[in-house]
């Protein structure tokens, strides 16, 4: 808490121009934490980002989330990523790439590859390797984003392949915090995907 307070204290900084103006005060935050952050490119350093939500499949079924990365140099980027799922079992993956488009602003273009495990709760002997491939697709503008990615790889306990497509919707509401929506389908393109699909909220630390 004191280490977020000593980032945000520059930005509540006091403005005589936004005294009375609540609304003032928002706009200068945001738009003061998009010029402070340097922008994205091939040589820039590595940023860190966390986030965490809730995902809720079907009427009663909540499944929570979290992710944890660092992405920035050269488009490179490092990601694990852990979610439970509405059927008793839980996930957890590490997943590497790179941006196509380093140089290109305000759009992204990646490919990585991933591996982790996934298993029934309280049945270590269920546990399954999870491997695989990912592409994504990215669009910023201004403190809005927008982004999809597909994962793809063999399922070791079935021998089928196991699919995944993630959307996620960004808002940038402070320099380091954004809210973000998104909606998972597994196995996109069969009959289970519409039970299998989750729609959720959840808050991004940026750094």
């Amino acid at each position: 808490m004191l280490t977020l307070m000593m980032l945000l204290a520059p930005a509540l900084a006091h403005d005589a121009s936004t005294e009375g103006c609540p609304q003032c005060l928002y706009e200068q935050l945001a738009t003061q934490g998009a010029a402070e952050r340097p922008e994205r490119g091939p040589d820039t350093t590595w940023d860190l980002f966390g986030a965490a939500g809730m995902i809720y499949f079907g009427e009663d079924v909540a499944s929570p989330w979290a992710t944890m990365g660092i992405e920035g140099w050269r488009g490179l980027y490092v990601r694990g990523e852990g979610r439970a799922h509405p059927d008793r079992k839980w996930m957890g993956r590490v997943a590497a790439g790179f941006d196509f488009l380093p140089r290109q602003e305000g759009l992204d273009v990646t490919l990585g590859a991933y591996a982790g495990n996934a298993a029934v709760w309280n049945s270590l002997e269920s546990q399954t390797t999870q491997v695989g491939t990912e592409v994504g697709l990215a669009v910023h503008v201004d403190r809005t984003h927008a982004r999809v990615r597909l994962l793809g790889g063999p399922n070791s306990a079935t021998g089928t392949l196991r699919r995944e497509a993630v959307w996620s919707l960004g808002y940038r509401l402070l320099p380091i915090l954004e809210l973000q929506a998104q909606a998972v389908v597994l196995n996109p393109g069969t009959p289970a995907a519409r039970e299998t699909t989750g729609v959720g909220l959840s808050g991004a630390i940026v750094f």
